[in-house]
């Protein structure tokens, strides 16, 4: 396997754990600190979580397309 594939893997995966890292740490502030915090902040909080896992969804898509491609 050619080195810079291994490379694209490599940040492929990289890039995934961070985003499920931060989406997990999100989802477990939330569960914390529920009743503690402003509308605002649960609003935002809600639209962080949101948006991490839609952006881990679309980095699971381009790691399909990726692997397809390789394939080929």
């Amino acid at each position: 396997m050619n080195d810079k594939i291994k490379e694209a893997i490599s940040f492929f995966k990289l890039l995934l754990t961070f985003l499920v890292t931060l989406d997990a740490g999100c989802t477990a502030w939330l569960f914390q600190n529920f009743k503690n915090v402003s509308i605002f902040q649960k609003n935002l909080s809600y639209l962080a979580i949101i948006t991490l896992t839609f952006m881990a969804f679309i980095l699971i898509k381009a790691i399909s397309a990726f692997l397809r491609e390789l394939k080929e």
